[in-house]
């Protein structure tokens, strides 16, 4: 895992983390409009967070592109 998608997992287990008592309260009726609000950010914040760590998982786990012939290449 690369400095970039460390970061982006600490930045979403952060995020994460304040997530599921939010929801309980959001189900319960528990959460002015205000918080409602401040959860749908957050869900919005870490929906932009997994899916930027998928990309740089998806980039860090690609295969290296082969080899290109060079033009001046004299055995082939």
């Amino acid at each position: 895992m690369n400095r970039k998608t460390a970061e982006l997992a600490r930045e979403l287990n952060a995020c994460a983390t304040t997530i599921p008592p939010a929801v309980t309260a959001l189900l319960a009726g528990r959460l002015s409009v205000q918080e409602q609000r401040d959860l749908a950010d957050r869900l919005t914040t870490a929906a932009g967070l997994l899916r930027t760590y998928a990309s740089e998982q998806e980039a860090w786990n690609a295969p290296s592109p082969a080899p290109e012939h060079r033009l001046d290449d004299k055995d082939g």
